[in-house]
């Protein structure tokens, strides 16, 4: 909670609700922005149409020179990209922190590149004094071993740096924390969960939030096709105790043929800030003044028996 004592107020006005949202983009498919077939025109054609504030995607195989030339695009007038390559090969690998420029403050953004290609945090200016932290996480799929040791390096880095504490976690974890979260049920080595539930659950103390609010239902974020069909949930957010009692509308949805894996999202609500329902409908008063329309109703009523 220390993150949010005495932060300077945000120059910019925002909304007191944001949408939190993490995915796999599986690659950007060309090289270059100026291909119509790359795929980040489709995420921040997705970006503006679910009105996500902050996306967190991983295996984004941008390099920093790909990520800078969509900053300089038209795309960069709309969002903000912080980007942590896979240096030895820019081509695999890769997670990024994207803000809607219309949405968020990118003034005073504290970026931390925790581990390159694998990790990376932010600390982001949401509104009034409040910060959101956020940190965007790509564990390694190669093996049981090194899905391990990044569990391990991550605990390290809270455990011997003065890191912020991130009250939202999102991103690729490949790993099968629950048997309901893998269809068919299949075992799985118990280290790399134990570091994982370590470094992420028990260190963080962060909540596994759609879980927590979906604790029967079976939902999967990418099915494997290697051998036999898998379905898996494996793209995850994770919020702190504080977060989650102002999140809602916990969702996890398709996002078309950009990606093969599925999206997950949540809304978060300042503490405090008043409730907005979804409104009602009302006729527009010009109508009222209308013949034809009031020769509509007229008729639909006498039409209609009464209930």
């Amino acid at each position: 909670m220390r993150q949010q004592i005495n932060n300077p107020e945000i120059s910019r006005k925002t909304q007191a609700e944001i949408k939190l949202t993490t995915v796999n983009s599986n690659g950007c498919k060309k090289k270059s922005i100026k291909h119509p077939a790359h795929k980040w025109h489709e995420w921040h054609h997705i970006m503006f149409d679910k009105k996500i504030g902050v996306l967190g995607a991983v295996e984004t195989h941008l390099s920093a020179a790909q990520a800078l030339e969509i900053q300089d695009s038209h795309l960069g007038r709309h969002m903000e990209i912080y980007n942590s390559p896979n240096l030895d090969d820019p081509s695999t690998r890769g997670v990024a922190i994207v803000l809607n420029r219309e949405l968020t403050s990118t003034k005073g953004v504290k970026i931390h590149y925790l581990i390159p290609r694998r990790a990376i945090l932010a600390v982001i200016p949401w509104h009034g004094k409040r910060t959101l932290t956020a940190l965007v996480v790509y564990a390694p799929a190669e093996s049981m071993d090194e899905n391990e040791a990044f569990w391990d390096e991550m605990t390290n880095l809270w455990m011997t740096i003065d890191l912020p504490v991130p009250n939202w976690v999102g991103g690729d974890t490949n790993n099968v924390e629950e048997p309901i979260n893998q269809l068919p049920h299949r075992h799985h080595s118990s280290k790399p969960v134990y570091c994982f539930q370590n470094s992420c659950k028990h260190l963080l103390g962060l909540l596994d939030g759609w879980r927590r609010v979906n604790p029967n239902t079976k939902a999967y974020t990418y099915t494997s096709t290697h051998h036999s069909t898998t379905h898996l949930r494996i793209n995850c957010i994770y919020v702190s105790p504080a977060l989650m009692k102002n999140c809602s509308r916990w969702t996890i949805h398709n996002v078309g043929k950009v990606t093969d894996h599925r999206m997950v999202s949540v809304v978060v609500s300042a503490p405090g800030s008043p409730y907005i329902g979804c409104g009602l409908y009302s006729i527009l008063l010009f109508l009222l003044e209308e013949n034809f329309f009031i020769k509509f109703v007229i008729d639909q009523g006498v039409d209609k028996p009464a209930l």
